[in-house]
Formats: C-alpha cells, sequence, structure tokens
C-alpha cells in the first residue's frame, strides 16, 4: 500500500504552521490541540481519539478536532468514523482544504476513485498551490485514462515542487506517449540529475532518443536499463530497433533473440524481429514472426504494419494496403499506418488518395516523429503540383 501523505499540519508540523491552525481554535483549546498533535506524530492514535472526543464535548464545531480525530480513525482502519469526522470537518469550516485532502485518502483507500478524485478537486479549489493533492489526484487521473488533466497536475506539482522526482518522471512518460520526445527527455534527464537511476528512467530516455533518431544516445541509456536490470525485455526490443537504424544487424538480432528468451510470447520482440529483417530485405523472414505474432494476438496493430511493410517489399502493393487498413481500424490513430500506406499509393500513382492519407498522418493523428511530418509535408507539396501539372493537360 502507498505510504499516505497526511498534510504537513500533523507530521512533522512546523512553528508557523501550527500557529497558523491553533490560531483559528479557541484559546482553551490550544493546549489540548497540541497533544491531540503530538499524540498522532507519536502513532498513540487512541490516545488522539480521547483527546479530541473530550474536546468537541465541550465543542461540538471545533473543527480540527474532527479533522484530528478522523486522522487518527483512519490510521486505525476505521474508515466509516474517519468519513464521518472529515465531514463534520467541512460542515463546521467549508473552507477546510485538509477535510477534503483527508476525505481523499479514506476515498482513495477504498478504492473509491471519482470521490477521491472530487475530494482532492476541492482541496485545490480551496487551496491551488496545495501540492500533496496534486500529488495524489495526478495518479488517480492517469489511472481513469484522463492523461491530459494528470499531465497538468504534474506539471503543477514540478511548478510548486521542482525537485518532485516522481513528478518529472511521469511526466517524462506522458510525455512519451504524446510523441513529445524532447520534452520526454528533457524531464528524465531533471530526474536523473535529481538522483534517480532506475530502469525504467533510462528505458523511458532511451525510447524518447530512439524516436528523435539520436540512436548512439539511445543505446547508450538502453544500455544502462539493462545494466540495471537484465531480467527486462523492452529495453532489449528498443536496442535491437537502434542498432537496425545504424545498419549493426548483428547486435540488432542478438537482442531480440536475448528479448524473446526473456519473453517467447512478447508481440514486441516478435515484431522487432520482424522489423530487423525487413531492413535486412529478407520479407519472407519477416512475414513468418509476423505469423508467430498474429497467432498470440491477433488484434495487434503493430504486427499488421510489419506485415503491409514485408508485402510491399514483395511488390504486393493491394495486398500491404489491406494490412495498413487493417491496423488503422484496430487503432485509428497509429501514425506509421498511415504513412505507409500513403507512400504506396503515392508510387503505385494514386495521387489524390496519397495526398488524402499524407493529410490525415499530418493533422489527424497524433505521436508522429517530426522528421516524418516534415517529408509527409515536402510530399504534399510535390504531390499537389503533380496533381495540378496532371489536370492542366487533361
Amino acid at each position: 500500500m502507498k505510504k499516505k501523505l497526511y498534510p504537513a499540519l500533523i507530521l512533522s508540523v512546523g512553528i508557523a504552521m501550527l500557529a497558523t491552525i491553533l490560531s483559528c481554535s479557541p484559546p482553551s483549546f490550544v493546549k489540548e490541540l497540541r497533544k491531540a498533535e503530538k499524540q498522532l506524530d507519536s502513532g498513540l492514535y487512541a490516545h488522539a481519539v480521547k483527546t479530541c472526543t473530550a474536546m468537541l464535548s465541550r465543542d461540538p464545531l471545533l473543527a480540527q478536532a474532527y479533522l484530528y480525530r478522523g486522522i487518527a480513525y483512519h490510521k486505525q482502519g476505521n474508515s466509516g468514523l474517519a468519513l464521518a469526522d472529515f465531514s463534520s470537518a467541512i460542515q463546521t469550516r467549508p473552507g477546510y482544504a485538509e477535510a477534503f485532502y483527508n476525505r481523499g485518502l479514506v476515498y482513495e483507500d477504498l478504492a473509491d476513485t471519482d470521490k477521491a478524485i472530487s475530494s482532492y478537486t476541492n482541496a485545490i479549489d480551496l487551496n491551488p498551490r496545495y501540492a500533496e493533492a496534486y500529488e495524489r489526484r495526478a495518479p488517480l487521473l492517469e489511472s481513469q485514462m484522463d492523461f491530459s488533466s494528470a499531465a497538468q497536475d504534474y506539471r503543477k506539482l514540478v511548478e510548486l515542487k521542482p525537485k518532485h522526482v516522481q513528478a518529472h518522471f511521469r511526466l517524462a512518460v506522458l510525455y512519451l506517449d504524446e510523441g513529445q520526445f524532447h520534452k520526454s527527455t528533457q524531464h528524465c534527464a531533471t530526474a536523473i540529475k535529481l538522483g534517480m537511476k532506475t530502469p525504467a528512467i533510462y528505458l523511458t530516455r532511451g525510447i524518447g532518443y530512439l524516436f528523435m533518431g539520436c540512436y548512439d544516445d539511445a543505446i547508450n541509456d538502453l544500455d544502462s536499463s539493462v545494466k540495471l536490470d537484465k531480467s527486462q525485455v523492452e529495453p532489449y526490443i528498443y536496442r535491437a530497433v537502434a542498432y537496425t537504424h545504424k545498419g549493426i544487424f548483428d547486435k540488432a538480432l542478438d537482442d531480440c533473440s536475448a528479448a524473446i528468451e526473456r519473453d517467447p510470447e512478447n508481440i514486441k520482440a516478435l515484431n522487432s524481429t520482424a522489423f530487423v529483417y525487413l531492413q535486412m530485405n529478407k520479407p519472407e523472414t519477416a512475414m513468418e514472426y509476423c505469423r508467430k505474432a498474429l497467432d498470440i494476438d491477433p488484434y495487434d496493430a503493430g504486427t499488421y504494419i510489419n506485415l503491409g511493410l514485408a508485402l510491399d517489399k514483395k511488390g504486393s502493393f493491394s495486398d500491404a494496403i489491406a494490412q495498413f487498413d487493417k491496423a488503422i481500424s484496430l487503432k485509428p490513430n497509429l501514425p506509421e499506418a498511415y504513412f505507409n500506406k500513403a507512400e504506396i499509393l503515392e508510387k503505385t500513382g494514386m495521387v489524390s488518395r496519397a495526398l488524402e492519407v499524407y493529410r490525415v498522418f499530418i493533422y489527424g493523428v497524433q505521436g508522429a516523429p517530426q522528421t516524418d511530418i516534415t517529408l509527409a509535408q515536402k510530399k504534399i507539396r510535390e504531390l499537389e503540383l503533380k496533381l495540378r501539372t496532371m489536370e492542366k493537360k487533361e
């Protein structure tokens, strides 16, 4: 279970923060609230409950006592009583950001993600600089596939805590998924500088460098990832692709074999092997690995792209286009499917259709490498000129 991040007013309270909290309390309760806070810090939760209950018997509108007792109940595993106390704290003091935050922690423990997010949002609305609330809400938003909102939270967290390593790492991953490779590698570099030396951070930056065309940098980072954890599969896969781009096919195939040895049914490993053989101009062997991949997962879009490329090399253009269309039907936002389809349409003389697909590639999908976007823009200009020339002749 993830370590709970209770507000600063409870754990390791600073003098200024404690003064602020207690200044809102009636003078007669300051000493008792200090006592409850110390009990919480010392793990004496039953004692904290008793102290807070005594205060509430004298003043049932004491919001801090409800908050402290709710935290004690939560630490004891009594979620129902904790939620009741946090709700009472909020009812007593509607602008109590810490009560909303702690209520979010309870809902998170109860796996009620929607209510947890709502509570953290309430806390942030009341205190837009509540770093802990962003820290808790961001991964929950990721779990709901709301990557855009999660990235916003991580960016805010980095603004509030520039040395927050995990926030930099998660931004790197999200930017990588969006195809913003330069931003991804920048956040990886920051995380590494701050002390993150994990297989995942080097893998993430290595993939970013790979898609930026920085193959030597990619290989160096993927080397580091492998050295830190040789049991992984992905570093071998992406390093194989980097070696392939550099024309070092023997090392590429060695990495593919290492990946398949670790996970014989890994679709990426089989597809990477097919990619290597495609670059070696061995489409038949590439197709063998594609078929193995499809036997395992007939719905993998990447496999159909490799199969289309192999058929293209064999001169079976209509069959190749059919494979790219299959990939698009499975994953409509897959840039390489559109680009490869457009190239075949172009070389088979279907200029209008090629133009249409190139435009979809540039404007209709995300995540394409900038080099391919630039190339597609050049091809569009050339094809538009060619089409106008054809129309004049007619």
